[in-house]
């Protein structure tokens, strides 16, 4: 088109500003030879690894300016779990919802469709590009060396979607102090559960080349959750569906399938790679007895990128090009009764990303640019409308570009007791204002081993596509439709301590955060509207207790108090949909060499939420009882096939909620179900190869 311009050509001139200082790799990548602060000794526990997700720049969870909570590939060998939704279990102050096919959920008693969560892949965002959600369930644990969670906002690095967090996923084909590594596994379950799992990463003498992927399936064939679907008293609560669905509970079917495609390659100066994964059936519980068994619908995502990195003594640095593109179809309702055309959504994005560190003796600066054209389309499938074939028609939704410049100053003072950090985001969205986005933090460290910090954060979630395509629908300009902005005020203790054989490590965190300007989408007489939602305001507690005793035993206790900000619903004030008190613990022991058992505990408090009436015309308030969920995994292995050190075999049988088939969530989308029933993996089977 005459006149319009690149990707590449809106962005070169903020780029090249910054290209010469062609920069070290980002969060997920760190260097092994990078120097930590003159007194924060390197800690001794493995819990304490070095994080990159609070700052972009290794350092260990003592000295990280917030509160991080690692959770390591040893981790998820002794507690079993699968993806990432049962890996963020060991999060205290973390609220997960299993939704039959969506892991939604918040930080810190902020809920919802986790768009305020950032989710990273090595540091790269891998949110849904079209409701900028974390998409947790699409990342199997095979090829996770590590996760990185940061509570409380990380958005003057990270930019928009981390107002309550930061994930960042660090793979095995990635992370830089990995070894070489093969591994394929296969598992089988419960509920026709069936998967296979690859993984391989190779090293050379200044390269690394690195490809995983995955397969999973389960028709989710579960008789009380089938009977709970076609039961009026408790699930679907919305007219426009209910009026075209069979009650029948045996032709309710939900079969489920994913799969996943990695692939890493890096040298001395230059790195690729891409991430993949499509699923079935992504519609979400509210909609499953509708579609009688058919499939509802299915998402798939691309991320590939590619980039320069350089490395020196002082300066490092990279940079970066990124490429998005999502394919998604949401089915028409029954085409027997309502036909209608099926909605294929096709967003894609372009990324240009500058970063660089540079290091003087008492003081590191990282400083770069981030900048984003992001691209909307959908199109209407009319060929199964009324047994008639028509021509499909492509139609843009929008088109907006945002350009971001950010920095990070860190000081050490007090002979190096004393660590100052600062950072700055200043973000420009098209058509609207810019944002400013400050963060700062004090690290104390009162004596070796123990530290004390204080930390402010300013969070910012700009309004995604689709909250931008029904504003204007309902003639609403962009520029009124505000950014959600958070505000944090933390103060953390973290301590790491050892008496013979034990180790302890505690980080204990009191906060106080204020969300405010919240667009939200809700469901009034069967049309999502956006409405201005009311500010809400969050004070907690969090803390978590890790232990190990000669390097065999140990395990994990923590816990949290929340008290947000009362909503009205029916008449009533109540905490909605996340519970105040919730406890987590985990206790695994390797009885012998080739003998391993894990269990998890999560305990939850009674939590009320909101309910459409059965007629669809009000709302009333549901309390959800308390559930304690009890998880165990037993693993036997590894076991030498042939000659010691060559390739090893295992087995683990893993029981999800040993005592209680049947418990219920909160409906944090606030739809149509009036409860969520857990979807069951109650048991599974998994063997492994590693060589």
């Amino acid at each position: 088109m005459a006149g319009s311009k690149t990707p590449g050509s809106r962005l070169a001139l903020p780029l090249s500003l910054l290209a010469f200082c062609a920069i070290h790799r980002e969060a997920g990548a760190g260097t092994e030879g990078d120097p930590q602060g003159p007194i924060f000794r390197k800690p001794s526990f493995s819990q304490m690894e070095r994080v990159v997700v609070v700052s972009k720049k290794p350092e260990s969870i003592l000295e990280a300016p917030g509160t991080v909570y690692v959770i390591t590939d040893e981790d998820i060998e002794r507690f079993g779990w699968r993806d990432m939704r049962e890996i963020l279990w060991s999060i205290p102050n973390m609220d997960q919802v299993w939704q039959l096919y969506w892991a939604n959920g918040g930080q810190r008693g902020f809920t919802g469709n986790s768009a305020g969560t950032l989710l990273l892949i090595d540091g790269r965002e891998v949110q849904n590009l079209l409701a900028d959600e974390a998409m947790m369930q699409n990342f199997p644990a095979h090829r996770i060396k590590r996760v990185e969670v940061l509570q409380g906002p990380g958005s003057a690095l990270y930019g928009s979607n981390a107002s309550e967090g930061v994930i960042n996923i660090v793979t095995k084909l990635a992370d830089p102090l990995q070894e070489d590594a093969s591994q394929v596994s296969f598992l089988a379950g419960e509920t026709d559960s069936r998967g296979a799992y690859a993984f391989s990463r190779k090293n050379g003498a200044n390269t690394s080349l690195g490809v995983s992927g995955s397969y999973f399936t389960s028709l989710q064939n579960w008789g009380p959750l089938r009977d709970f679907i076609a039961d009026d008293g408790r699930f679907s609560r919305r007219p426009s569906v209910d009026s075209v669905r069979d009650k029948e509970s045996d032709k309710v079917v939900f079969p489920v399938e994913s799969e996943t495609f990695d692939f890493f390659a890096s040298s001395p100066h230059v790195y690729a790679g891409a991430n993949y994964f499509r699923e079935e059936n992504t519609e979400g519980m509210e909609m499953v007895r509708v579609r009688l068994g058919e499939r509802t619908g299915y998402r798939l995502a691309f991320h590939g990128f590619a980039g320069a990195k350089y490395e020196r003594e002082a300066l490092q640095g990279f940079a970066e090009y990124r490429y998005s593109r999502e394919r998604d179809n949401f089915l028409g309702a029954d085409q027997t009764v309502i036909p209608l055309p099926n909605r294929v959504f096709r967003p894609e994005r372009h990324r240009l990303k500058a970063q660089g560190t540079y290091r003087f003796p008492n003081q590191t600066i990282v400083f770069g640019y981030d900048g984003i054209i992001h691209e909307t389309g959908f199109y209407e499938d009319t060929s199964l409308v009324g047994g008639l074939t028509y021509p499909s028609i492509p139609s843009r939704i929008f088109r907006t570009y945002l350009n971001s410049v950010f920095a990070e100053n860190t000081i050490f003072l007090l002979d190096g007791r004393l660590k100052i950090n600062a950072g700055l985001r200043v973000e420009k969205q098209k058509g609207m204002d810019p944002q400013v986005i400050p963060r700062l933090g004090m690290v104390l460290q009162a004596w070796r081993g123990a530290a004390v910090k204080l930390l402010y954060g300013h969070g910012v979630r700009a309004p995604g596509p689709f909250e931008l395509n029904n504003a204007r629908s309902a003639g609403i300009a962009a520029s009124e439709v505000p950014s959600r902005k958070t505000d944090d005020f933390e103060v953390n203790w973290v301590q790491e301590s050892g008496w013979g054989d034990w180790r302890f490590v505690n980080s204990m965190s009191g906060y106080h955060m204020v969300a405010n300007e919240n667009f939200q989408q809700v469901l009034v007489q069967d049309t999502f509207r956006l409405v201005l939602d009311e500010d809400k305001t969050v004070d907690g507690v969090e803390d978590l207790l890790r232990i190990t005793w000669r390097e065999k035993h140990g395990g994990f206790l923590g816990g949290r108090w929340i008290d947000p900000s009362r909503t009205e619903v029916a008449g009533e004030k109540i905490v909605a949909d996340v519970p105040i008190v919730r406890g987590k613990a985990g206790l695994y022991s390797r009885l012998l060499p080739w003998i391993l058992i894990g269990v998890f505990i999560d305990a939850s408090g009674e939590v009320k939420t909101d309910a459409n009436s059965p007629d669809g015309n009000s709302v009333e308030v549901l309390t959800i009882p308390g559930w304690v969920n009890t998880n165990l995994n037993l693993r036997l292995g590894d076991f030498d096939l042939g000659k010691p050190g060559g390739a090893r075999l295992g087995f683990s049988t893993f029981i999800e909620n040993v005592f209680d088939e049947t418990y219920y969530h909160p409906n944090h989308r606030g739809t149509s179900p009036i409860q969520y029933m857990q979807a069951p993996r109650n048991m599974r089977f998994t063997a492994d190869m590693k060589f």
